[in-house]
C-alpha cells in the first residue's frame, strides 16, 4: 500500500475492498 505513484488507483482498491466487506457496490463507494 506504499504505491504513491497512483493514489487514485490505491484509493480505488481500498474503496472496492471496503465496499466488498460492507456489501456496498464498489462504484458507489
Amino acid at each position: 500500500m506504499a504505491n504513491t505513484s497512483e493514489p487514485q488507483g490505491v484509493g480505488k482498491v481500498v474503496a472496492v475492498t471496503l465496499s466488498g466487506i460492507l456489501g456496498i457496490p464498489g462504484e458507489a463507494a
